[in-house]
């Protein structure tokens, strides 16, 4: 069953912008790379920290608390490279000026 998660306005989205999106009993994190939308688990697999809290570079967002490296594309750990975890991806469309986040 696909349920809307929430919706981000995309001027929110600016390059590096990371959004958190409340959606009980998890967090998403929304972020725009180039000129796509993506939505995965705001929740380091490390330590369950918010990635939101943390920096964007490309498309890798570097948790604050260990410095923990997640790919915003696929959800996959980047750094450590002995890391197997990942991140639950979100599908993202587009309804006028709003990204609206979808669980599959």
């Amino acid at each position: 069953m696909t349920v809307e998660l929430g919706r981000v306005k995309l001027a929110l989205l600016s390059p590096g912008q990371l959004v958190r999106v409340q959606h009980p009993p998890f967090n998403v994190l929304v972020t725009r790379v180039d000129d796509t939308v993506h939505a995965i688990e705001d929740a380091c697999p490390h330590s369950g920290l918010s990635l939101c809290r943390g920096k964007l570079e490309q498309h890798v967002v570097t948790c604050a608390g260990h410095n923990w490296q997640i790919d915003v594309r696929t959800g996959r750990v980047v750094s450590p490279s002995y890391a197997t975890d990942s991140n639950p991806c979100y599908r993202v469309t587009i309804d006028g000026d709003e990204a609206v986040v979808w669980s599959e």
